[in-house]
């Protein structure tokens, strides 16, 4: 896809205004509508040439279309612009950040509960499991538009890690966001919550990040998403089993139906 169209998007004020907005959390075309003094048309017609531009993707749910920002687009152009700027005393001092990179992370654990409990476990009591630095409670807020964040009490700002792009429970969830991770640009993780028998679970990760990290970083972010699967969540997990886990399966039902989208019948095959 051609640069020159990045930039053309980039070079209106309202267009800015939405990527803004829609980094922030993914957003229906009315609400970002309302957010401007011009007619919905007019924000439509931004939207398509940022979509036509790669920098945001939509998704259809019935009536509701729904614009989420495409990171992964605008930081590797943005970025390698702007590096040709950064010369002088940066440089000489070896404090640039090196090239964006993409890389993929994939980690797969089984669960001794059934679907939902695991599903439930996870979203709900992060605080409990998620590894984290310092003082401060991990929030969850399991709801497309929702925030992963690090509370630390009142009259302190909150520490923002991800946003919830999308929410399937019991089957998925997507975190968009560095999830306080240094020197990644973006990153999408999804997390698929496939059954394994009777009261077990396979929980599948996979997560697509542009970074600027050297080996040595790459090898750190790889370690926290497979020890926070495999070492704080599951370990959790195994605290929380009981024998009568397995009747729970009776009870795991999607309440909007087994979710259809890509991204999660890819992860699960």
């Amino acid at each position: 896809m051609d640069d020159d169209l990045i930039w053309k998007a980039l070079s209106d004020p309202s267009r800015r205004r939405i990527i803004e907005l829609l980094h922030a959390q993914p957003r229906r075309t009315g609400d970002l509508a309302a957010c401007f003094d011009v007619t919905r048309f007019a924000v439509m017609k931004h939207l398509d040439l940022l979509v036509e531009a790669g920098l945001v993707t939509v998704e259809r749910r019935g009536r509701e279309r729904w614009n989420r920002l495409a990171l992964e687009r605008l930081t590797p152009t943005v970025a390698g612009w702007l590096a040709q700027f950064a010369v002088g005393a940066e440089a000489e001092q070896g404090n640039l950040p090196g090239a964006v990179e993409a890389m993929a992370i994939e980690a797969a654990v089984e669960i001794d509960l059934p679907r939902r409990r695991a599903y439930l476990l996870f979203v709900e009591q992060a605080e409990n499991w998620w590894p984290r630095e310092g003082e401060g409670r991990v929030r969850l807020e399991a709801a497309t538009g929702g925030w992963l964040y690090l509370d630390r009490g009142p009259g302190r700002p909150q520490m923002i890690w991800a946003v919830i792009g999308d929410a399937r429970a019991p089957a998925a969830i997507e975190l968009i966001g560095a999830c306080g991770q240094k020197g990644v640009e973006s990153a999408r993780t999804r997390l698929v919550f496939e059954k394994a028998g009777k009261g077990r679970t396979v929980v599948h990760l996979r997560t697509d990040a542009l970074v600027t990290l050297d080996q040595a970083g790459r090898e750190r972010y790889r370690a926290f998403w497979r020890r926070l699967l495999t070492d704080a969540y599951a370990g959790y997990a195994d605290t929380q089993a009981g024998p009568a886990e397995a009747d729970l399966d009776l009870e795991d039902e999607d309440a909007h139906g087994e979710p259809q989208n890509a991204w999660v019948a890819g992860a699960i095959r």
